[in-house]
């Protein structure tokens, strides 16, 4: 393995260790309506009893990243749900 893959391996998973969970799923993207990121959320958020958390790596303004938590906490799954603000070349 690569130093530089090994270095964004090790930003990443400590992205992962925020929410500690045994399965992922992960969005790469703008969190839009039309990428189905509400669905997502609600999804998520219907996996009461499975032990799955939701990674979102995204470039967004504060006022996006202060929704998107806000909308997360709203549903009740903040715990379920880790947010990478910035470029994936930048882990």
């Amino acid at each position: 393995m690569s130093t530089v893959i090994r270095i964004r391996y090790f930003r990443f998973a400590k992205i992962l260790r925020e929410i500690q969970k045994k399965l992922y799923a992960l969005f790469i993207g703008r969190p839009e309506r039309r990428k189905g990121i509400e669905e997502l959320l609600a999804a998520i958020a219907s996996l009461k009893d499975l032990d799955i958390g939701l990674v979102v790596a995204s470039q967004m303004t504060q006022a996006e990243y202060d929704a998107f938590k806000a909308k997360a906490v709203s549903m009740g799954i903040e715990n379920k749900v880790a947010l990478y603000n910035g470029w994936i070349s930048d882990v």
